[in-house]
């Protein structure tokens, strides 16, 4: 387990999906390690197996809030977007601390021109971060899309506010001159 940790530390993930395999033979069932293995495979690009891992988990232990947070994450890269939003649905709100999982639903559902789920994952970032420009950016765009422009001219704002110098403050700022 020592040589995985370390491994996966270093994101020598190879080297440590090898140690953590090894050491899963002796403890099949352990929680930590199959999360650690499923990291481990995240990071060598082996997302179908990180998900098997991971469900492996959640089948063994379904409060396992990390693990389905986790889970949430990768089938969002795998371009489940229903896999993805069921599990996170499972994890409480205030359990996210990191609003990236809520961001990058909140852009795939604007992909997908659903700009209500969109705006209500940007909401969910934003209770998750209130201190982080990211969900007020997107929100705001969402809005821009539904023609909630005063929601939309608040959220802009409120993104400058908090990150006036992000690669996207010019777009807001011209988003807010054409919404006057």
């Amino acid at each position: 387990m020592k040589t995985g940790n370390d491994a996966l530390e270093a994101k020598k993930y190879a080297e440590a999906r090898v140690a953590f395999e090894k050491a899963a033979t002796v403890l099949p069932d352990n929680v930590s390690l199959l999360f650690a293995l499923a990291r481990s495979y995240s990071g060598e690009g082996n997302a179908a197996k990180a998900i098997e891992t991971v469900e492996k988990i959640t089948a063994k232990d379904a409060s396992n809030n990390g693990a389905w947070l986790l889970l949430a994450n990768l089938k969002l890269e795998k371009g489940d977007l229903n896999g993805a939003q069921a599990a996170l649905s499972k994890v409480p709100a205030d359990f996210v601390k990191d609003p990236a999982v809520f961001i990058n639903l909140g852009i795939s559902f604007m992909n997908k021109k659903k700009l209500a789920e969109a705006e209500s994952y940007f909401t969910k970032a934003i209770e998750a971060a209130p201190d982080q420009g990211d969900g007020y950016y997107y929100r705001g765009l969402a809005r821009v899309q539904q023609q909630k422009n005063a929601d939309a001219k608040a959220d802009l704002k409120r993104f400058l506010e908090i990150a006036p110098n992000a690669a996207e403050a010019k777009e807001a700022r011209d988003l807010l001159s054409a919404l006057k």
